[in-house]
């Protein structure tokens, strides 16, 4: 069977695998992406089988490659599940014998047969992996069939679906509009940047790097007298709180900077869209959400998002340092875009000492 349903067959199948094991006592083993989708889609799965009773570990990874899963299933584990990864090693998980189910997004080869009873993967189904559903939404599929009381897990998944860079469509409409309707949250039409809900106007820009302004970002003092410029008296005030026409103004001198700079329309875009209002949950916008995770996963403080995609509350002052302290490392890196060496067809940054961040660095450069 194609298709939605088709799908949600298959994580139904999939979740009563994984109930079965934890009601025999099985330990589940739990391997994630290292990503935003990542840690939220490992995260799904945790809760689903801690609700369930069960005991599992997750660790999250930037690849697993054959031999490093053959080391997991030498160790056979009780049960594996692989998160945001593993459509391309279902032979090898087969081979082992050890149970298993990959929740998944990606685009898998044409060896990899679509109808391996424990792949849940939207493009077994037809259904586009990268634009509709992301690995935290398959994650949250299984879990939502697990029991409804897992429906507070698809702000996560959301979460992961921004983190990825998709949009409210396909999958995650459904996800949205249940979150909704059980009042986890509601979709909101505003200016996106990181903190406008409970941080100074001034933070907001200065801090947000995606986008990235060049001349406002990393630079408070910058930050301050352009909000002073456009109208905006006090740089204390959070963006949510100001006036109507002054928050109207304010985008509007955003993405006139940001034209004159260049920017693509996709990055001038990012500005300002539909995005999600958290309630009742310790982060209060769906962006800033993404934005700690980010900043958590790129330090490798997994278990602090973890934490905070739990919801708790005392974490945020250390996730708040997490922030600060990444965006730093983004704003020294930056400061090397001066250096640059332009060659005929590309220009070269060397970024000695900042290797873990060549990907986000050169996507801003």
């Amino acid at each position: 069977m194609k298709g939605v349903d088709g799908l949600r067959e298959r994580a139904a199948a999939c979740s009563e695998e994984l109930v079965q094991a934890v009601s025999r006592g099985a330990h589940v083993r739990i391997i994630s992406h290292n990503d935003v989708d990542g840690l939220c889609s490992g995260t799904i799965m945790l809760a689903a089988v801690r609700r369930l009773g069960g005991t599992a570990h997750v660790s999250f990874k930037g690849h697993v490659y054959k031999d490093e899963l053959q080391e997991v299933l030498s160790q056979r584990p009780d049960f594996l599940v692989l998160c945001d990864m593993g459509s391309n090693h279902i032979s090898q998980l087969e081979s082992s014998g050890v149970p298993y189910v990959v929740a998944d997004h990606h685009p898998f080869p044409s060896e990899v047969s679509s109808e391996a009873e424990r792949l849940v993967n939207p493009f077994a189904f037809g259904i586009d992996g990268t634009r509709e559903i992301s690995g935290s939404g398959v994650s949250y599929l299984i879990a939502r069939s697990i029991s409804q009381q897992n429906v507070d897990l698809g702000r996560i998944a959301l979460c992961g679906a921004f983190g990825d860079m998709q949009r409210v469509v396909g999958f995650n409409e459904g996800i949205a509009s249940e979150a909704e309707s059980r009042g986890f949250g509601r979709r909101v039409e505003e200016i996106r940047l990181i903190g406008r809900r409970d941080r100074p106007a001034e933070y907001s820009v200065t801090y947000t790097t995606n986008p990235f302004i060049k001349g406002l970002t990393g630079d408070p003092l910058s930050a301050r007298s352009f909000l002073e410029h456009v109208g905006v008296d006090d740089p204390q005030q959070a963006i949510s709180e100001m006036e109507a026409d002054k928050a109207k103004i304010l985008l509007g001198a955003l993405r006139q900077k940001m034209i004159e700079q260049g920017a693509s329309t996709f990055e001038v875009e990012k500005l300002h869209g539909e995005t999600f209002e958290l309630l009742n949950f310790s982060v209060r916008t769906l962006d800033d959400l993404v934005d700690y995770v980010d900043c958590c996963a790129s330090l490798e403080r997994y278990s602090l998002a973890v934490s905070l995609l739990f919801g708790r509350r005392e974490v945020l002052d250390q996730v708040e340092t997490a922030r600060l302290q990444y965006k730093q490392k983004i704003f020294d890196g930056t400061s090397r875009f001066s250096s640059a060496k332009r060659g005929l067809n590309a220009d070269f940054l060397f970024l000695d000492g900042l290797l873990d961040l060549s990907g986000t660095l050169c996507g801003i450069y």
